[in-house]
């Protein structure tokens, strides 16, 4: 706003509001939020430190160790926590232990996403395949601000998809992919992705 010839009287009222349009189709997916230090805007990634999956006031973040995210950020795997193994690379994740092997709870890698605009909302285009040894298969949970919308009891060796409709979502949600040692955590690496689409 600026004067007119001279600036007498040039008080006024007025009020505005911006509108942002958005266009449905693909958000994101796991893949291209990927990146090494830090995932990109609105990707975590987190672990079930000291209570159940599902329980936000237990999970800690994963940290970078220069080959991918996991529980300490040393060289290396196992990690000297009840992740062990655990981790988050650019192909797909490993679970960490489970309580059949002394865990207090079976430790997951979380795939957090936490969407900017309101909407209804879907992961689409998703797929999550055993990539290491025979394993006992692994457990893939969906969860939206930590409520538990859908659960995959992989087999090993086998793969699928996690494609599901979450519905109507807030602007600041969180939607969550978890995966989980089977009965053991041995030979659990499993390679995924998926997208998160606006309707």
């Amino acid at each position: 706003l600026g004067p007119g010839s001279f600036d007498y009287c040039d008080g006024i009222g007025f009020d505005f509001s911006i509108s942002f349009v958005t266009e449905p189709g693909p958000v994101t997916s796991f893949g291209s939020g990927f990146a090494a230090q830090n995932p990109d805007p609105g990707w975590s990634y987190l672990w079930n430190e000291s209570g159940p999956i599902g329980d936000p006031s237990g999970y800690r973040s994963l940290v970078w160790n220069g080959g991918g995210y996991d529980g300490e950020g040393l060289p290396g795997w196992p990690s000297a926590d009840e992740l062990a193994y655990g981790r988050v690379q650019s192909w797909g994740v490993h679970p960490g232990r489970s309580v059949n092997q002394g865990a207090a709870d079976d430790r997951y890698v979380v795939l957090r996403f936490r969407i900017d605009v309101g909407g209804s909302y879907s992961i689409t285009d998703s797929y999550l395949n055993d990539v290491g040894c025979p394993s006992d298969g692994v457990v893939l949970m969906v969860l939206v601000d930590d409520a538990q919308i859908m659960t995959v009891d992989q087999a090993g060796a086998a793969g699928g998809s996690f494609d599901v409709d979450l519905g109507s979502l807030a602007g600041g949600s969180t939607i969550d992919v978890a995966i989980g040692p089977g009965q053991y955590d041995y030979c659990d690496a499993a390679s995924l992705d998926y997208t998160i689409s606006r309707r």
